[in-house]
């Protein structure tokens, strides 16, 4: 094992190209292969993990791309195997502060929830929100005011935003918890509890959903959208595009986060140095993550974004 004082020595430019998400998991050995389980339980394992492995409870939310290359070239240099549970946000979160995984992710803020406090979040990049439809939908902008409309069953047809005379089939994650539900209601209504109009679906089902329909509207991360084919609308007539996110142009951007314990072990602080570091960071700007360098003057429209206007009681 490697602990984090060594970490900065390592030369990971040394390293192979990290797997892609989709490849087969590789059985894990001296070499600290990579050790990624497609399990469909949410539930994770009631005994602890060996001291020398690490339990990642993964977010679907989040760049599978950019995480799974983190945990790879981690396992590489600190001969760890890095196991990936497939979860949400308010899973991972509380997956580690319970203490049965050592590393999560998450795209929102922690809750006052009580099932929260064992968990630390660290920032360690940045990704975008975008409304997506089926690439065949002639609709390509979308105002805020208009997003908000739909999301609120204010707008029901395509007509609305200048498409076609057809209903809008909004669909919007079963779960108010995940990541992207909670930074659509912080980002349009600054109120996590504000509730939507929609078809509820399972996080991993909405961009099979989108693609199938020609008049399907959900909102989704950068990422997610990115890795499947479907339409991105414009906001307000800008692109969501890498230069739009970091310029502060493009609204609707969050911050990544790493999840440990309020009392981390050894190799998940290793593996948070590693992610915040030059070498880290280099891994998730090559998978089109913004990471922190990039995104530095992204932290005050962001705050300003999910901020309550003055006079509203606390949510």
């Amino acid at each position: 094992m490697v602990p984090p004082s060594t970490l900065e020595s390592l030369n990971l430019r040394r390293l192979q190209h990290p797997i892609a998400a989709s490849r087969s998991p590789r059985r894990a050995g001296r070499s600290g292969l990579f050790a990624l389980l497609f399990a469909c339980a949410v539930g994770f394992a009631a005994e602890p993990a060996d001291a020398a492995d690490l339990t990642w409870a993964g977010c679907h939310d989040l760049d599978r791309g950019s995480m799974n290359a983190l945990a790879e070239a981690f396992q590489r240099l600190a001969d760890v195997t890095v196991t990936i549970e497939p979860s949400e946000a308010t899973q991972s979160i509380r997956a580690v502060a319970r203490g049965d995984a050592q590393i999560g992710c998450s795209g929102r803020r922690k809750t006052r929830d009580t099932e929260e406090r064992g968990a630390k979040l660290v920032p360690i990049g940045w990704d975008a929100l975008v409304a997506v439809t089926s690439a065949s939908n002639p609709v390509k902008d979308v105002s805020l005011s208009d997003l908000k409309s739909v999301l609120e069953g204010k707008i029901t047809n395509w007509r609305g935003l200048g498409g076609p005379d057809a209903p809008i089939e909004l669909l919007v994650r079963d779960k108010s918890s995940s990541s992207v539900g909670t930074l659509v209601r912080e980002l349009l209504f600054q109120d996590t509890n504000h509730v939507l109009a929609g078809t509820p679906v399972p996080a991993e089902k909405i961009e099979q959903r989108v693609q199938a329909s020609p008049f399907a509207l959900a909102i989704t991360s950068l990422s997610t959208a990115r890795s499947n084919d479907m339409s991105m609308l414009n906001v307000a007539g800008v692109e969501p595009s890498r230069s739009n996110i970091v310029g502060g142009k493009y609204p609707l951007i969050r911050p990544l986060y790493l999840v440990v314990g309020r009392k981390a072990g050894e190799q998940a602080q290793a593996f948070v140095k590693f992610a915040k570091g030059p070498d880290g960071q280099q891994i998730l700007k090559r998978e089109g993550t913004i990471n922190l360098a990039d995104g530095t003057s992204l932290w005050l429209p962001y705050r300003r974004a999910v901020a309550k206007p003055r006079g509203d009681n606390p949510s």
